[in-house]
């Protein structure tokens, strides 16, 4: 029997989570942070770095690309609100690439300030893709990180 997303809805987050059922668990480790924004690209990366995760950050789509081109990700942090090249055209581009170089792709948190209809549409066509609310706390990422999101990927590889 198919399992059906769930949400988990606070005051600041929405993220898509399915229920793990004798799935292993996906291990989090280096992530990639994309955001136009730079404080919180320094915030990110020594709370990342502080919690024990290997961060690489980008400005833009252009360095996404080319990190992204380099190393492998186990996680991409991503907002869909980046001047030029939106987010969901950023890993649209780095899905196509790794989809050409036979390489896996990376697990993606959206991040935006506003949640609108047609983000969690788009969100929806990722078969690994969650949505967190902007403005957000260490402990909600965090949990994003470590456990919802593992156990989502977890229990959807599982169905395959």
């Amino acid at each position: 029997m198919p399992l059906e997303p769930s949400a988990i809805k606070g005051s600041h987050h929405l993220i898509e989570t399915r229920p793990l059922e004798h799935a292993a668990m996906i291990t989090i480790r280096s992530i990639l942070v994309v955001d136009d924004e730079e404080i919180l690209l320094r915030t990110l990366r020594r709370l990342l770095t502080w919690a024990g995760f290997l961060p690489h950050v980008a400005h833009n789509g252009e360095e996404a690309y080319a990190l992204s081109r380099e190393l492998t990700f186990d996680l991409i942090i991503c907002d869909i609100q980046i001047p030029g090249t939106g987010g969901f055209e950023i890993i649209q581009t780095i899905r196509e690439d790794c989809l050409l170089r036979r390489k896996p792709s990376s697990p993606v948190l959206f991040t935006t300030g506003s949640i609108l209809k047609s983000h969690e549409d788009a969100v929806k066509t990722y078969p690994d893709a969650f949505l967190l609310q902007k403005p957000f706390g260490a402990y909600e990422l965090l949990a994003c990180i470590r456990h919802e999101i593992p156990q989502a990927v977890a229990a959807s590889s599982s169905l395959r």
